[in-house]
């Protein structure tokens, strides 16, 4: 249904409705493990995003492509999403702007856990506890709402 809506929307330049169903379609199928047609909604979504210059909105759905590819076992592709999210999420007047040290902490936390996945091996345990610590470095230590 979200899809159905995301593409009569889109085809009716009907950017912010379009986005919203966009979005929507991409959760419902990220969750129903349809991962490939998550990416599309999402692609298509942080693609009239980024055209808008809604650097929050785009931030946030480059994050969940991510989350997407991460799903997917497409590990340098999730790393490519997540660095976009997190340049968009630079350019928001929202948030604090981060120093180029934590910036540098942050790329090399993220990168690190991913070469750890692929050199050891999966492991729920290191993964949860890798991605809580990014979660924390990333917010300042406040609680992280979960994309």
């Amino acid at each position: 249904m979200y899809g159905l809506l995301a593409h009569h929307f889109d085809c009716a330049e009907q950017v912010e409705k379009a986005v919203h169903y966009l979005i929507a379609a991409g959760d419902k199928a990220r969750l129903d493990d349809a991962l490939e047609e998550a990416a599309r909604f999402y692609r298509r979504a942080v693609e009239r995003l980024e055209a808008a210059g809604d650097a929050e909105g785009a931030s946030g759905v480059w994050l969940k492509l991510a989350l997407v590819h991460q799903a997917d076992f497409d590990f340098a592709a999730a790393h490519e999403a997540y660095e976009r999210g997190f340049a968009w999420g630079q350019r928001t007047s929202r948030r604090p702007r981060r120093s180029s040290e934590e910036l540098v902490v942050l790329r090399h936390s993220g990168s690190f856990l991913w070469t750890a996945w692929i050199r050891d091996g999966y492991s729920p345990w290191r993964m949860e506890h890798g991605s809580a610590t990014l979660r924390r470095m990333a917010t300042g230590g406040r609680r992280f709402e979960t994309l």
